[in-house]
């Protein structure tokens, strides 16, 4: 199971990573939402990256525990790395509609 996180999400200047397949809107439409905003879209997880935004439609997979790759490096690194937040879609696209 994943533990997602609700922090306050700024966008400016921070760097994401979106994974999964997307409600909101295809993942190329979401990485231009967030850039819009300000944010940095990185294609993997790194040291560097704030936030991986998993998409809530999730793979068939998640539900028996394997999970993507991207999920696995950040859930790796997160002791190492306390600004690595795991978020679902639903708290990425509310906090991306009330930063208007």
């Amino acid at each position: 199971l994943i533990d997602y996180e609700t922090p306050d999400i700024v966008f400016d200047g921070a760097t994401f990573c979106l994974t999964g397949d997307f409600v909101y809107a295809p993942r190329a439409i979401c990485a231009r939402h967030t850039e819009e905003k300000g944010g940095l879209v990185k294609g993997s997880v790194s040291k560097a990256l704030n936030y991986l935004v998993v998409g809530g439609l999730g793979s068939p997979e998640w539900k028996h525990g394997s999970f993507g790759t991207k999920i696995e490096a950040a859930m790796k690194l997160k002791p190492m790395t306390p600004n690595l937040k795991i978020i679902h879609e639903d708290h990425w696209s509310v906090a991306l509609v009330n930063n208007s």
